[in-house]
């Protein structure tokens, strides 16, 4: 297998795949833009930039709103919510909204989603479409988090390895792929288990099957013998 950036190239006999899933986006103009200079996937990362500024976020569900109320609390100045229908989520999580929906911290713009990004060196506004009317608003904003969930992107090893109907890689328990030196772990595979300690384990377990693959051994550890103890 080769890797390819720009004009480096790195060959390996072995390779583990970890590459995890990829943030959906809106796919509009300038959104690849101003991606990391006011558009961001990771409100955990970024929303303490947004101290005294204004604020967007993009999406329905327990993200969108768990962002929205992050920022908030942060002490972003507004924040503006993004999404289709009536209501980006359940009565029961949007009550932890109430507070700062009450206060016009944060204000819904039902049914509408940016459809243009704008900005000279960082993000200005956007400018939102009603999906049903096709009304649209120009919304100044300092910055806009995108909560639309993840997929997959397997595109560039489809080849090399085998799919799943959601685009996942099938690997084992070890992370064997069904091609020699190649293996998988984490998000990126058909494990039902997308949490953070079972990417890094089996990632480890990853690496010894790999390491056995190279070498042509296993890794053993003996745990019978001990080292002389040291001297004075």
């Amino acid at each position: 297998l080769a890797a390819v950036d720009a004009n480096l190239i790195i060959n390996a006999r072995s390779v583990i795949l970890a590459f995890g899933k990829t943030p959906r986006t809106l796919g509009i103009p300038n959104e690849d833009k101003f991606f990391g200079r006011g558009i961001s996937t990771c409100t955990t990362c970024d929303a303490r930039l947004y101290k005294n500024k204004i604020a967007g976020v993009v999406g329905n569900g327990n993200s969108a709103i768990d962002a929205a109320r992050e920022l908030a609390e942060i002490g972003a100045k507004k924040v503006h919510m993004f999404f289709r229908g009536k209501s980006p989520g359940p009565d029961a999580v949007i009550a932890s909204l109430r507070e700062h929906l009450g206060s016009g911290k944060i204000e819904f713009v039902e049914n509408s989603l940016p459809v243009e990004i704008m900005g000279d060196a960082f993000v200005t506004g956007v400018v939102a479409e009603n999906i049903g009317t096709k009304q649209k608003r120009t919304v100044e904003l300092n910055g806009m988090f995108l909560e639309l969930g993840f997929f997959t992107d397997t595109s560039f090893v489809k080849e090399l390895v085998k799919l799943d109907a959601k685009g996942q890689i099938i690997a084992d328990a070890d992370g064997n792929t069904g091609t020699p030196g190649l293996y998988a772990v984490g998000d990126v595979t058909n494990t039902p288990y997308k949490q953070l300690v079972v990417a890094a384990g089996s990632g480890a377990r990853a690496a010894l099957h790999a390491y056995g693959y190279l070498t042509n051994k296993p890794v053993a550890a003996d745990y019978g013998k001990r080292p002389e103890a040291a001297k004075n």
